[in-house]
Order: C-alpha cells, then sequence, then structure tokens
C-alpha cells in the first residue's frame, strides 16, 4: 500500500462505497479503544448487530458486534472477530473495542501504541462490514491523504463510489432519478435475486420499480438501499403537492411484553377481533398517551413512552427506555425495548431520499411516472424519533393476523404522516430537476 490512492483503489475493489477517517490521538489504542463520537447516532454509519446491555457494570453500558477486517499493506484481509462499539450513555460516547484479539495479521504494533498522527481508514461495505486500515504519520498513504485531502477534522466521511462521469454519490442519485423521470411511464416491475427485471403488480410495486430501475435486487435488508441511502417512493396527484397520508417508516416485532411471552395467539385472544372472514386480527392507529382508536378491538390498549428525557436532554439519553402497548390493567401487551428500536433506525434512516410518483392501473397491472424531483433528509438520529413518538407525529400501525386457514402474519409498522417526516431529519431540502 504505496499511497491513499492504493488504498482507496483497493477499498473500491473490495465493494467499500464510504470511507471514513479519523486521526487518532494517544487514547485511541486497543487498551483505552477508539472513540468514535459523542452519541448513539454516530452507529447509523457502520454496519452493526443488535444492540446489548453489558451485564455487570457499575456503569450503564450497551454493545454491538461489527463485522470488521483489517487490510494489510499487500491488500490482504484479515478478520477482526472481536469487534464491538461499546456503548456509554452517561457521558455520552461510543468507543470501538476489541478489534485486535482473535486476529490474526492485525496491526497491533501501530494499535497498541500511543503515537500521534496515526490514521485510521473504514471503509463501509454496502449492508455487510467494515475494513479498516491504519497507519503511523510518516507512512506515505498518510502523507499522500493530506495531499490529496482537504482534511481538517478528526472524523470525517468521504465516498469511495463515483460514476464514470466523476459524479458524487448523492448527484449520481440524483441524476439517476432525473433520468427515470425522463423515461416516463414504467409498468410495475422488479429486479429479482438473478438481476433480472420481472413484471410486478403489486400493492407496494411503486418501490420496488423504482429500486429495480436503479439496480437494487429485491430484499429485506433493514440497510439503506444504495450508497448510504434510504430510498422512499410515495404516490402524489401532482409532484409538487407533499400529501397528507401515512408513509411508512419501520416494521418490527416487539422484543417484550405478553405479544412475545406468551405468543400471538394469547395476544389477540386477549385484545383482538375476528374479522367478517374468520380472521383474528388486531388493528388501529397508536399514539404515544392515547388509546388505539379501532372500534373493533375487545380491548384498546395505550401506547406508553417510558425512559424518554425530552428534546432538552438530546444526545444524553439512554437505551433502558421502551415503548409499550399497555391494558387497562396495566399489564403489558408488548413492548419495544430503545435497544431494539435503536438497532433498527440507525441502520435505516440516517438519510433519505423521498421520490414522489404519479400512479395509475391499466389492463396490463400497476405503472407509474416519477417526480421532477426529491427531498432529502439528512441526520435523523434516534432521538429525533423518540421526540416524534413523543410528540405523536410517529405513530404505531400493528396488523397482526392469525388466518382462519392457517398461518399468520405479525407486521407491526411505525409510520408518519408525509406532511411531518422534516421533523425526523435535522436538515430536510427539496432538489427540483
Amino acid at each position: 500500500m504505496k499511497s491513499y490512492q492504493d488504498l482507496t483503489r483497493k477499498l473500491r475493489d473490495f465493494g467499500c462505497e464510504r470511507l471514513f477517517i479519523k486521526r487518532l490521538s494517544k487514547n485511541d489504542n486497543s487498551k483505552q479503544q477508539v472513540y468514535l463520537g459523542p452519541d448513539f447516532d454516530v452507529l447509523s454509519s457502520f454496519p452493526h448487530s443488535e444492540i446489548l446491555q453489558k451485564q455487570g457494570t457499575v456503569r450503564e453500558t450497551w454493545w454491538t458486534d461489527i463485522p470488521l477486517n483489517w487490510i494489510n499493506q499487500e491488500g490482504e484481509l484479515s478478520l477482526a472477530p472481536y469487534t464491538k462499539a461499546i456503548l456509554y450513555p452517561k457521558y455520552p460516547e461510543i468507543r470501538l473495542s476489541g478489534f485486535l484479539r482473535g486476529c490474526n495479521g492485525g496491526p497491533n504494533s501501530i494499535m497498541t501504541s500511543r503515537a500521534e498522527g496515526r490514521v485510521l481508514f473504514l471503509g463501509i461495505r454496502h449492508n455487510r462490514d467494515v475494513i479498516a486500515f491504519v497507519c503511523n504519520s510518516d507512512h506515505n498513504v498518510a502523507i499522500s491523504m493530506e495531499e490529496s485531502l482537504s482534511f481538517n477534522g478528526v472524523f470525517e466521511e468521504f465516498a469511495l463510489v463515483r460514476s464514470n462521469s466523476g459524479k458524487l454519490p448523492l448527484e449520481q442519485l440524483i441524476s439517476d432519478i432525473k433520468q427515470i423521470h425522463n423515461t416516463g411511464w414504467i409498468d410495475g416491475q422488479r429486479l429479482n435475486n438473478k438481476g433480472e427485471i420481472v413484471p410486478c403488480n403489486a400493492q407496494n410495486a411503486i418501490g420496488m420499480t423504482l429500486e429495480a430501475q436503479l439496480g437494487i435486487k429485491t430484499n429485506g435488508l433493514p440497510g439503506p438501499d444504495k450508497l448510504g441511502w434510504e430510498i422512499k417512493s410515495h404516490t402524489v396527484s401532482k409532484w409538487d403537492n407533499i400529501p397528507s397520508k401515512a408513509l411508512s417508516l419501520i416494521t418490527t416485532e416487539p422484543d417484550g411484553g405478553l405479544y412475545v411471552n406468551e405468543g400471538l395467539p394469547t395476544f389477540i385472544e386477549n385484545y383482538g377481533y375476528k374479522d367478517n372472514e374468520g380472521n383474528q386480527r388486531y388493528g388501529g392507529i397508536h399514539r404515544v398517551g392515547q388509546l388505539g382508536r379501532s372500534k373493533k378491538n375487545n380491548e384498546n390498549l395505550k401506547l406508553v413512552l417510558s425512559g424518554y428525557a425530552g428534546n432538552s436532554a438530546k444526545g444524553d439519553q439512554s437505551l433502558e427506555g421502551r415503548l409499550a402497548l399497555e391494558d387497562n390493567s396495566g399489564e403489558i401487551a408488548a413492548s419495544w425495548s430503545f435497544g431494539h428500536l435503536f438497532e433498527r433506525w440507525t441502520k435505516k434512516h440516517n438519510k433519505t431520499m423521498f421520490v414522489p410518483a404519479l400512479a395509475e392501473k391499466t389492463d396490463q397491472g400497476r405503472r407509474y411516472y416519477y417526480g421532477d424531483r426529491v427531498r432529502l433528509g439528512y441526520n435523523s438520529g434516534f432521538d429525533n424519533l423518540l421526540s416524534a413518538l413523543d410528540g405523536g407525529q410517529v405513530y404505531l400501525d400493528p396488523m397482526p393476523v392469525i388466518y382462519a386457514s392457517g398461518g399468520s402474519r405479525k407486521r407491526s409498522m411505525f409510520r408518519i404522516n408525509m406532511k411531518q417526516v422534516p421533523v425526523l431529519f435535522e436538515r430536510f431540502e427539496e432538489r427540483v430537476f
């Protein structure tokens, strides 16, 4: 690895799309861990596993596995199987830990030292893992980086993937959407696992059609769709009109309460209803502090947010809280721990592109005409989600069902009105082509 250009070329060859660069301080080492950021939301940039509370510690501590490989001078990868991000809510801060343990070929001499000027490079492979490289300040990679980049910060992100035209990821995505817009009406379709475009007439074909046009295969992965951006499409009557309609944010099942401990049949038996076809269901819109609005349920449950300190405590939140559906006796029917919600939220919505589209049905099926603009949301942290839940903008729309014919469907959706979407982001803007 002779230069910064060599490193970035190799990272691109491995499929990395984004690059984070950090200047390491004396305290950034294997013993004292590597500081990543002041709050939980930094994890939205990195692939990670479920977030779990570390037991037996005096201070509240949380951790999550980070899939990380070190790349050496020859461009060879070495798995660091015990790499974790440790979350200290009381500070708050996040530190990278365990990145040398069990790793054959890791940069032990550099990451055990306290030398100043070391530079850490973290390449992100889409929805997969992290490829890391570190060097001392006198290494050619560090020297050529200084010559190539305007890099004055401690921890900054750079794009690794450019189009053939040389455009950066966001600009290329916008250019691709513009091209799709210029195509006009597009029949409903999806991109299968073989990379083939096949017809699609499903109710949610609007999103799959756009993804197919962007070369995104249909999948249920929780991470962003492309180049670090979550891409959402929605129907409009006019492209410049923001409709007053529901937008689905995340779908995730409870991780506590009767729903989990005794199962879906017991949950629906206690609180749900039977429809005209004999299916057993539970439904209705649920906002924090309110009972569900369905007139069909045996008992409407109250949505309760516990452990949220409010907007004034941004960046000082604990993960010990929960969102829960409670019955009139105070029993928890279903609950979502903050750790569970945080893991799903930070994987998905940090940067989101909203694409409006006209839609119509024909004899051949559904078709779409994607708009002449996109709306962009930047930096949607976990605090933004909690604030929107607390304020009633984000609501729970559960739709579990046990079919009379056999089988069941679990589906707990969190939604927001399209007009209220900007509350989820630190910055929100519109780009017209």
